[in-house]
């Protein structure tokens, strides 16, 4: 086994040789690649600054104006679930608002029985965050 097998690992005369000179560029080329795309995928995601959460008052005539109040009510149930039930569900979770707002603008299915959320694409990115924590501050009242 000694000098056979310690043959068997050396490199055989007449075949190319793929050492540090070719594998270098091609890790370079993947990580290049994946930081690339990585940061293609962030550029994508919209993101909107925090604001001020709005009185009861506010809430219910942004809700209004953005036709929420068509399918769902503070305390009762419409077509969707009422907002209190919304702010328990998800009341101190991390990323809350910003989950809620996306979950507006894009649309859900299966969250809240067989009636699917459609996409509100008329709604603006602040706007839905506004309504997001407007909704999440209910759970304190």
């Amino acid at each position: 086994m000694g000098e056979g097998y310690r043959g068997h690992c050396r490199r055989q005369p007449g075949r190319p040789r793929v050492g540090v000179r070719v594998l270098w560029p091609l890790v370079w080329l993947l990580v290049a690649c994946t930081g690339f795309w990585a940061s293609i995928a962030g550029a994508t995601q919209t993101t909107v600054p925090d604001t001020p959460t709005l009185s009861a008052a506010e809430g219910q005539a942004l809700a209004a104006k953005n036709q929420c109040l068509g399918c769902h009510q503070v305390d009762s149930r419409r077509v969707g679930p009422p907002f209190r039930a919304v702010a328990r569900r998800y009341g101190g979770q991390r990323q809350a608002a910003q989950y809620l707002a996306q979950v507006m603008r894009r649309g859900s299915s299966g969250q809240w029985g067989a009636i699917p959320m459609p996409a509100q694409v008329r709604l603006s990115p602040q706007d839905a965050r506004s309504l997001a924590q407007w909704i999440l501050s209910l759970s304190q009242h």
